[in-house]
């Protein structure tokens, strides 16, 4: 298991689109901001989805210490008359899950899966 969580959106720069990584970490920094390593534009997150994302770790360090029960909650999904329980840890640890957030360019959508 690793502390850090890796989280990513597209760059919003104006024909670029490509891929930003960064680890949840740089929210620790006095500016948090974050350099395309397609364009090098600098994408400065908003003090609004800083706080956004230190909650986003704060659960995810919540997912990390429930996961010894993980296993054992789920969600049910019906279709067509037929259930299916998916177990919380492979919807967590195995899909994308995604959150829309500001930074100083607009709405921004930040992908993530949950590190096991």
């Amino acid at each position: 298991m690793t502390d850090q969580q890796k989280i990513e959106f597209n760059c919003p720069a104006e024909g670029c689109g490509e891929p930003v990584r960064f680890d949840l970490g740089l929210l620790a920094r006095k500016i948090p901001e974050v350099l395309c390593p397609a364009c090098g534009k600098t994408c400065l997150l908003s003090p609004e989805a800083v706080g956004k994302l230190e909650l986003l770790r704060e659960l995810i360090a919540a997912l990390r210490k429930a996961r010894p029960i993980l296993g054992e909650a789920g969600v049910g999904i019906e279709v067509g008359g037929h259930k299916v329980v998916v177990p919380y840890f492979l919807l967590l640890t195995r899909m994308t899950s995604e959150l829309a957030l500001k930074i100083e360019d607009g709405p921004v959508t930040f992908r993530f899966v949950v590190e096991a």
